[in-house]
């Protein structure tokens, strides 16, 4: 595990709009295990271009893809790892705004159980409850 990462050094793997640290680390640190992973959240240009970028760097998730290797139409993020480093990317303005107001509201309630915080992200993300 490393002993953690910037939103700089986020930004020098990845051509981006803007990046943002998420997930348990920034949304109840007080409860994190030392081997927790790293989310950033990343918005890029484009999705499809971003995605062949962090592959090609090692970076493995998942991605709904079509016939010609291309993210199918409608998606709005990809999920990617290196290490303890999760990238969560997006090219949906929208979806990175609501991503971050789900991680302000889960912080401000200080959510350390995680499913209360996938509750959150679902009803603010996808309006389901």
């Amino acid at each position: 595990m490393s002993d953690g990462y910037t939103i700089e050094q986020v930004s020098a793997i990845v051509n981006c709009v803007e990046v943002q640290m998420t997930g348990s680390r920034v949304i109840c640190p007080q409860s994190v295990h030392a081997a927790s992973d790293h989310d950033f959240l990343v918005r890029v240009e484009n999705l499809n271009a971003a995605y062949q970028d962090l592959v090609a760097k090692d970076f493995h998730g998942g991605a709904s893809m079509d016939d010609n290797d291309a993210i199918k139409p409608g998606v709005k993020f990809v999920s990617l790892k290196r290490n303890d480093l999760n990238l969560i990317v997006t090219d949906d303005a929208k979806f990175f705004a609501d991503f971050m107001l789900a991680t302000r509201v889960a912080t401000q309630l200080g959510l350390t159980y995680r499913g209360h915080r996938i509750a959150l992200f679902q009803a603010i993300l996808y309006g389901k409850g």
